[in-house]
């Protein structure tokens, strides 16, 4: 017996959908519901753990990919092909996004990012300390000349901190 594993196509369809919602999912989605096997209930379908080819059946296989018959044997249900046909099934069904069961985006790695770019103003809380930094020819304006000028007010960091602190309370 030629052992092929199957339960990869879950994993497949899953990798599809969260990458290109679109047509590929479909597609993928399909092998999903192809590689079950229904065993005494017909209401239920099972993820076996992998399948088997005949050994006369080897060479056509060979020659003509995924034409030949196989039969599932090992684990019935195989638990972790179970588990990926289930999140399949309801991705596909569109009661669940990819998002939900990927809440830290690991899925977006291969999308290039942007590049990182830190911007830092400095601000002078007094006219004493704007002076020290004209010293060394450091242009700052203080909080009252940006609000004179701009009409924003600008707070120092521990503010957005005590913020913070208070952001859902009730």
């Amino acid at each position: 017996m030629w052992y092929c594993f199957k339960d990869t196509s879950c994993y497949s369809f899953q990798s599809s959908h969260s990458f290109t919602p679109s047509n590929s999912s479909r597609s993928a989605s399909r092998r999903p519901s192809e590689i079950t096997t229904q065993v005494l209930s017909r209401t239920c379908c099972y993820v076996p753990e992998s399948y088997s080819l005949p050994i006369d059946a080897i060479d056509a296989e060979i020659a003509h990919p995924h034409t030949q018959t196989r039969v599932p044997v090992g684990a019935l249900p195989h638990i972790w092909g179970q588990s990926l046909y289930i999140l399949a099934s309801i991705i596909y069904e569109g009661l669940l996004l990819p998002g939900e069961i990927d809440p830290l985006g690991r899925r977006m790695v291969t999308e290039p990012k942007p590049d990182l770019s830190v911007q830092v103003v400095l601000v002078a809380e007094d006219n004493e300390i704007k002076q020290q930094l004209m010293e060394y020819q450091v242009e700052v304006q203080t909080f009252e000349e940006i609000y004179n000028e701009a009409g924003i007010n600008v707070y120092p960091a521990k503010i957005l901190g005590q913020l913070y602190r208070h952001l859902g309370k009730s």
